[in-house]
């Protein structure tokens, strides 16, 4: 599959983009290994969305930024590719129109240079991007770490049990396989705690047929309009 073939693909899939940005305002993620720049544009984003608290923008840009991971794992997939997220520009983008305002852009994608299966794929994004990216932001927008990993769980999760099964041109595994593989308490090696393991494993009080309720609430409702998410933890029986 050409390249951009697979990016048409990938942009179907999630609301990533790999054009070059033409939307105004936009900030490099590799800048925010820097806790001071991830705060000041944190900032910039809180005033953008008007959010009360710098919390609710660094959550949601975080949030945001969870379909780059499932998109590199979709890339992987369909195309064997093993796009290294630390060596490429992910990019936020002030878009009106876009969820919390913020688009999403993928360009200048490096590769890694070994032969990767998917769990080793996944695993070096995790050590290499995810993880960095998520204590930096923990700090500079003042948010429980444990909402960021949630942020990023709640896509990887349907991921594989929704979108991946039932996506259209894409060669069928056994993605509960897969899933229960990603969720098992040392798959990222014995020292490292899985915060995906421990998501798993909470129970909501409250159901829902098609969706997981979640365990932590992303602020989305601190936004003007004050509207919760369907799987929102704050919303009763």
């Amino acid at each position: 599959m050409k390249q951009n073939e697979l990016f048409s693909y990938i942009e179907d899939a999630f609301p990533v983009r790999f054009s070059e940005t033409e939307l105004g305002t936009e900030w490099n993620l590799s800048e925010w290994s820097d806790p001071d720049t991830a705060a000041d544009d944190i900032a910039y984003i809180q005033q953008l969305q008007e959010a009360p608290k710098l919390m609710v923008a660094g959550s949601l840009s975080m949030k945001r930024t969870a379909f780059t991971l499932v998109s590199v794992l979709l890339a992987h997939y369909k195309s064997g590719e093993n796009w290294d997220l630390a060596s490429s520009d992910v990019k936020l983008v002030h878009d009106q129109d876009a969820p919390f305002q913020i688009g999403v852009h993928l360009s200048g994608i490096r590769s890694y240079e070994e032969d990767l299966e998917w769990d080793e794929l996944l695993r070096k994004l995790y050590f290499d991007w995810v993880k960095p990216l998520i204590l930096s932001v923990e700090k500079a927008g003042k948010v429980k770490q444990i909402v960021l990993w949630e942020n990023f769980f709640i896509y990887l999760r349907w991921f594989y049990k929704s979108l991946a099964p039932e996506l259209q041109g894409l060669e069928q595994r056994d993605w509960d396989a897969h899933w229960q593989q990603i969720v098992t308490e040392d798959f990222f090696g014995e020292d490292e705690l899985n915060p995906f393991s421990h998501l798993d494993a909470f129970k909501a009080k409250r159901e829902l047929e098609d969706a997981r309720v979640r365990s932590t609430c992303c602020y989305k409702y601190m936004l003007p309009g004050k509207k919760n998410c369907r799987t929102c933890c704050l919303i009763k029986e």
